[in-house]
This record gives structure tokens, sequence and C-alpha cells, in this order.
């Protein structure tokens, strides 16, 4: 009987099933003494171990095979089937023995140290490596909460070239923010054309007058009264009664769509368009130099501007066409907002 936990005990067992104590100690004269376990050759198998010594009846077998035993089953046979390295082996669902993995001697099936070398006969599954994404993951989570104290001093000359730079281009950056937002907004949202109140010309050509540049028909052009290159500076304005957001300008530019009369007359190349604001901060001006592609047809430019209650266009360069002497034209302008401003 084990003197540590009062389990029975066994011939031929050197260590406790239930606990792992060894039990080959000798009292001899006052000084205990170390009995010598059995040899490992040939163990002697308890009497009472049936199960055991059906064991021994067949012979082990790679993990997953199986071994007909014979027998009077029905109609199939019995079949035994044996574990991993042969350390387990299971007879009709009964284990039957396992062997040690430090002895390899058979032990029943029910114990938890070997009966010879008191080594565990289940040892537990050593730890799952991690994956790489894991052991990122632990070494973000185990990072100290603080700064080490060597290293606290550098966040001074760090910070002060941030704070720097926010001073200096802190406001900048807020009014690039406040014109982004809107600039958006107008790219996104339908568009709603504008039709001016009241257009004028510094001069016109007769028959050319500043109001066929907005009448909706791309054959019909304001010219102005100069021709060719003195027509340069020239200025043709649209007035608006109510303010509005000024999202886009749209130009036709030349005599007509068709190919063969934009190339017969003059036209300008480039315009200098000046908006003309009236917000709470009272009336302003805001230019847009305006390039023309020497094309016929609609040319679409962007132009996020509030409150605008007129816009002029200047003549800043022209093409003289294969009439030098003809007039330089400006089919249509149009305007447009917002939908829903």
């Amino acid at each position: 009987m084990c003197d540590a936990c009062g389990v029975p005990a066994y011939g031929g067992e050197t260590f406790c099933v239930a606990c792992g104590a060894y039990l080959g100690w000798e009292e001899t004269g006052g000084r205990p003494l170390l009995r010598q376990p059995p040899a490992r050759s040939g163990p002697a198998l308890p009497a009472h171990d049936q199960t055991l010594r059906l064991s021994r009846t067949v012979p082990p077998v790679p993990y997953g095979t199986t071994h007909a035993t014979g027998g009077t089953g029905e109609g199939t046979g019995r079949a035994t089937a044996y574990g991993t390295d042969g350390h387990v082996q299971i007879h009709e669902g009964i284990l039957l023995f396992l062997a040690c993995p430090d002895c390899r001697s058979d032990n029943p099936g029910g114990r938890t140290y070997c009966r010879l070398c008191g080594a565990l006969l289940r040892p537990e599954p050593g730890p799952v490596p991690l994956t790489r994404w894991q052991k990122l993951r632990k070494r973000w989570y185990d990072r100290p909460q603080q700064w080490h104290r060597d290293r606290r001093w550098l966040a001074v000359p760090l910070a002060l070239p941030l704070c720097f730079a926010v001073g200096a281009f802190g406001g900048r950056l807020a009014d690039a923010a406040r014109e982004a937002v809107p600039a958006v907004q107008d790219r996104f949202s339908g568009q709603a054309a504008v039709a001016p109140d009241r257009v004028e010309a510094s001069a016109q050509e007769p028959g050319f007058e500043a109001g066929m540049a907005v009448d909706g028909v791309s054959n019909r052009f304001w010219a102005p009264a100069r021709k060719g290159a003195e027509a340069v500076g020239e200025t043709w304005t649209a007035t608006f009664e109510r303010p509005f957001r000024l999202t886009a300008l749209v130009i036709f530019n030349g005599a007509s769509a068709d190919p063969k009369a934009y190339l017969a007359t003059g036209r300008p190349t480039r315009l200098t368009a000046i908006a003309e604001t009236a917000g709470d901060d009272g009336r302003k001006t805001v230019h847009k130099e305006v390039t023309l592609a020497d094309q016929p047809g609609a040319q679409d430019f962007r132009w996020g501007v509030d409150d605008v209650v007129s816009v002029t266009l200047r003549i800043a360069a022209v093409h003289a066409g294969a009439q030098p002497d003809g007039p330089v034209a400006l089919a249509e302008v149009q305007f447009f907002t917002r939908q829903g401003r």
C-alpha cells in the first residue's frame, strides 16, 4: 500500500498508480535505503489484470491499421486497433495497456504513472507554435505602456517642429479644408443653368451684339468691333440680380460648331474671367485664367465662387483664323450652379 495516498499497490510496481510516489523505500538500521527496481526486460504481469494478459496475444502494428482476431461476432469478426507508435492498444473499445514513453514497459490502461519508472504515461502536449500574425499581435500587446525614462527626453525636440508647423500652416490648412468641402459637393451634385439678367460688351460689331452669346444658339456669336489681334483687351460682361454660387463656366468658342466655319473666322485662345461677388464682407473680385482649346464645341471650366453677381470675360489672346481682318467670335457662354441652391 502507498504510504502517501493509501492506494493498494501490487507486486512488481515501483511507483504508486495514483500519486506516483516511489514504493521502493525500506528502513534498515534507521536509515532509508533505495531498493533497486526490477529489470525492464520481462516484467512480471499482475495476475489480476486479465485485459493486460489479453493484450499480449496481439502484436503491435502501426497506427490506423486493424488486426482481425476472429471470434463469434455478427459475421464480421472482431478487430483490434493500435495507437500512435504502439503506445496505446484498444480491444473492442477497451483500453488494454499503455506503453511507458520512457522505459517502454506495459502498464494497465487505468494508470497515470508508470509502474516501474514513475514517468507520466499521458504527458501534456507541448505549446502550439504561434503564427507570424499572432507573434506580431503578442509583441504589440506586450509592449510597455509607457516610454522608458531615458527616451522621454526625445519627445521635446520631436514636438517642437510639429508645434511650429501647426502654427505656420494651421491657418492655411483650415482654409483649404473649408474650400475642399464645397468643391466636393459641387462635383457630385446636380448642376442647374443660370441665365444672366443683363449682358453688355465694351464694343460690338454691328449684327454681332453681346446678347447673341447667351441666346442658346451656337451659330450666332458676339464679336467686338476690333478685328484680329486688335481685339485683345475687349470685354464681355454678364450681370445677375440674385447672387449665386458659380460652379462651372461653359464656353463655346468660335463662330460655329461647324469645323469649316469655325476655322474661317478668328476666335479667342485665352480669356481672363473676373467674377465679382457681393458677400457679407463687401464686394470682391476673383480672377481665373481660361485657356481655350482651338476646336469647336463646348469647353467646361470648373469654378467654385460664392455670391457671384457678375462675370466679365476679357480677351487675352486671339487666333486670326483664315481671315485676318475678320471678326473675333465668341459663340456662347453658359453659367451653372449647384442644383437646389
